[in-house]
């Protein structure tokens, strides 16, 4: 919780999650399996190499042409699951 607080204080329209929602979200998240990690780790590579300095949803835009060939990120691993991750 004291994480959300300085988020708040540094955002006042932030939404502070509730304990119940913090282990929903907990038991919601599935194992990481081992292609997955690989993927994780690969692109995580990458993005050493390639940086944006824009957000990090760049990194799976389609539309952009970059030294990354657009799409790449979306073959290997969803934006979201990356995140969680």
């Amino acid at each position: 919780m004291a994480r959300q607080q300085r988020i708040k204080d540094r955002r006042p329209a932030y939404k502070m999650k509730t304990s119940l929602q913090v282990q929903k979200e907990q038991r919601a998240f599935k194992p990481i399996q081992a292609h997955q990690f690989v993927n994780f780790i690969g692109l995580l590579c990458v993005r050493t190499l390639c940086p944006h300095k824009e957000k990090l949803s760049k990194y799976w835009a389609v539309d952009a042409q970059d030294a990354v060939p657009r799409g790449t990120f979306g073959r290997y691993i969803s934006r979201k699951r990356f995140e969680e991750i």
